[in-house]
């Protein structure tokens, strides 16, 4: 299953990084729009490779040739709880930034991502308000790049 899902991941990459071609450019940025979502996609793409690989060696180090008896989904989900929702918030990012803007979607992608990681309420605030600033600093003023608003608020 840990390859199945970093297969997916590595796709999801591959997407992002080709539709990111098609971001518009700006003068103040010799990167345009793309240069983040294709960073961020080149990242997780070799992580995910890294991951296969990693799966793929150590079952092959260890000898397994087969499953180690059938799959019990509740039981999977269960033991695999937090990897399933970071999956999900990765997944929903996008479909937040659309929806409600970027600001609003990065702090609360941060803020639960740092729940799930099982950070303190507080600190995960502290952390979601410190780091949706400084990608705000760093994209709206310092690049000067227009970041979405959200649809819902249009």
């Amino acid at each position: 299953m840990t390859v199945f899902l970093a297969a997916i991941a590595l796709a999801m990459s591959v997407g992002a990084f080709v539709l990111a071609a098609d971001f518009p450019h700006l003068s103040a940025d010799p990167g345009g729009l793309a240069l983040f979502p294709r960073i961020v996609a080149a990242v997780t793409g070799v992580a995910s490779v890294l991951v296969i690989a990693q799966t793929l060696w150590a079952r092959h180090a260890a000898g397994v040739a087969t499953a180690h008896g059938p799959i019990r989904p509740a039981a999977w989900v269960r033991e695999h709880k937090d990897q399933i929702l970071l999956f999900g918030l990765v997944f929903l990012l996008p479909i937040g930034i659309e929806t409600i803007g970027f600001n609003a979607a990065v702090f609360i992608f941060t803020y639960l991502t740092m729940l799930v990681l099982r950070t303190k309420a507080f600190t995960a605030i502290v952390a979601s308000v410190a780091i949706t600033a400084a990608i705000y600093i760093a994209y709206a003023v310092l690049l000067q790049a227009v970041l979405p608003a959200g649809s819902l608020f249009s």
